[in-house]
């Protein structure tokens, strides 16, 4: 994968598990009905950033698939391909045509003795507009404060039968699930457009949306090429 996750070894990885948590809560009933008339479908496109410099991210949604593809300056590229439903999760080297393949279910299977920290988690009152959307800024604080600016009434990602049991597991171990405010947030459907940390006083973006397109995908996007090898691992095999 194009994405450096070496300099925000923790955050990169978390991100995304925040992100698809609060895209899938949305349409959870135990966490509240979306006034959201349709799921999201389409492409919202990104930048994320380190010390490397900026990595472009796209991120592909439709029902319970979600595609990631990322390029760095150097034209390296990658893409993680993740159904939601099962908690399957494929990422693919284009250039060397080949995959592996984790079940992120059996992942927290064998983790449970791994302690999560909560989450608290606070509005700060700040707005903003991102690519030509409203936001309001949310801070996420455990060890470490990240800021996201979310979105209302974009839709959700998913339907209420895609909300997988890793992602229930995540917020119930960061106590998210039993907080009165946060589901009230995702009754509304709400997607991060912009997401920062802050470090010794310091505050950095490390990803920020730059464009939302809602379009029909094609099923294809969310497969993986059938001339790309899998690569096995011990890790969250999935057996067939």
């Amino acid at each position: 994968m194009a994405l450096n996750i070496e300099n925000h070894p923790r955050v990169i990885p978390q991100l995304l598990m925040i992100i698809l948590s609060l895209a899938l809560s949305g349409c959870s009933s135990s966490l509240g009905t979306s006034t959201s008339s349709s799921p999201f479908e389409g492409i919202i496109t990104a930048k994320s950033f380190d010390d490397t410099g900026p990595t472009s991210m796209t991120f592909s949604i439709k029902a319970n698939h979600f595609r990631l593809e990322t390029a760095n300056k150097d034209n390296a590229s990658g893409a993680l391909i993740l159904d939601l439903k099962s908690g399957i999760q494929q990422a693919i080297n284009p250039q060397e045509k080949t995959y592996v393949e984790i079940n992120l279910n059996k992942i927290k299977e064998t983790g449970k003795d791994d302690a999560e920290p909560p989450l608290k988690f606070m509005p700060t009152g700040k707005t903003e507009t991102i690519a030509g959307h409203a936001c309001e800024h949310y801070l996420f604080e455990d060890q470490q404060k990240t800021d996201m600016c979310l979105a209302k009434g974009l839709g959700y990602i998913g339907t209420a039968d895609d909300y997988s049991g890793w992602v229930q597991q995540f917020l119930k171990d960061r106590k998210l699930d039993s907080d009165p405010e946060f589901k009230k947030l995702m009754g509304s459907g709400v997607i991060p457009l912009k997401v920062s940390i802050e470090e010794n006083g310091q505050v950095t973006t490390i990803m920020e949306v730059t464009a939302i397109e809602r379009k029909p995908l094609d099923d294809a996007l969310f497969k993986v090429p059938a001339d790309y090898k899998k690569i096995e691992t011990s890790v969250g095999v999935q057996q067939r």
